[in-house]
């Protein structure tokens, strides 16, 4: 007695002996088979998988037997900005900073160079998105820019995000957001950790992952690090953070400022501004940050020189300012 040629479906504690006992029984009478031993069949099934977990699916081995990577800092460039090809990367900042644009954007512009892309989706809808990815591409439309609207946290959605990364030849993923892709508190170092987990499952991709920042932090003095848990940070290899400019105005657009907060790759790099422009079309253009109100920011080492001469304590910073 199947469905769909599936004999028995559900949840399977491949300890409990006693649940093995009871599964055996169902199993014998839903097939009618009475000279299969089942019982036998899933103690043998049982101790393959608890052997297998103990043991590991990656065979342990001499480094030096490995072949060497291109590098970590191999990346695509977006508006200057490196989209790292083989790590995980953080975009974060308020709400309302343009962060699912730009993170459309950056899909776009690697699916239009030949990269499968894959956007997950816990906080918006296919059809915004759709709509969104027209008036930044016009007709020239990606075909593998590929969607997936999720539900249920990264750590439940990995299996099958796992078989599409597999299926499709899948190069680099975007999950928007993380706040919303863990089962619980961001705060909770354990759901960053399975977050972090939950990605390894989706094989040597590149990846880019969005967050927001808590209450107040936008203009923090220094915002270097997302809403929740410390291990969000630690575990990117690059993070970004999104200020949007508080001049009101911008004829009807966005200025934002890019600003890296941390990198494993490199060193950190200049901060990048950017002018949204909204239309039927949306323009994405380079922006001079000189001028630009983005209210406090903090200077990070890249943003600013310091040359200490003997004991005078004369100092000079970047913007020419001498103290």
């Amino acid at each position: 007695r199947t469905i769909d040629g599936v004999l028995s479906h559900g949840s399977f504690n491949l300890a409990s002996t006693t649940t093995r006992r009871s599964r055996a029984r169902e199993l014998e009478e839903r097939s009618g088979d009475r000279d299969l031993d089942w019982a036998t069949a899933l103690e043998r099934l049982c101790w393959q998988v608890q052997r297998a977990e103990l043991e590991g699916v990656e065979e342990i081995r001499p480094l030096a037997s490995y072949a060497p990577s291109a590098g970590d800092d191999a990346a695509w460039l977006w508006h200057g900005v490196p989209i790292l090809q083989r790590h995980p990367m953080l975009l974060f900042g308020d709400g309302g900073t343009g962060k699912s644009f730009l993170s459309l954007s950056i899909a776009a512009h690697l699916a239009a160079q030949g990269v499968a892309t894959l956007y997950c989706d816990w906080e918006f809808s296919p059809e915004e998105h759709r709509a969104r990815l027209g008036r930044l591409c016009g007709d020239a439309l990606p075909t593998n820019l590929l969607y997936v609207r999720c539900t249920r946290p990264l750590i439940d959605e990995s299996g099958r995000l796992s078989r599409a990364v597999a299926l499709h030849g899948i190069q680099y993923v975007i999950c928007d957001s993380v706040g919303v892709a863990v089962p619980g508190r961001p705060e909770d170092a354990e759901h960053a950790a399975g977050y972090a987990r939950a990605l390894r499952q989706l094989g040597p991709v590149g990846s880019l992952h969005l967050a927001h920042v808590s209450k107040g932090a936008q203009d923090a003095p220094d915002p270097t690090k997302p809403f929740g848990s410390v291990f969000w940070s630690n575990l990117a290899r690059s993070t970004w953070f999104v200020k949007r400019s508080s001049d009101e105005a911008t004829g009807g657009g966005l200025d934002i400022g890019l600003y890296h907060r941390k990198s494993n790759t490199s060193a950190l790099l200049p901060p990048r501004g950017l002018r949204l422009r909204f239309g039927s079309r949306v323009e994405i253009n380079d922006l001079d940050l000189a001028g630009v109100d983005f209210g406090a920011i903090p200077r990070s080492s890249i943003e600013r020189i310091e040359v200490t001469r003997g004991n005078s304590g004369a100092v000079l910073y970047g913007d020419g300012a001498v103290g």
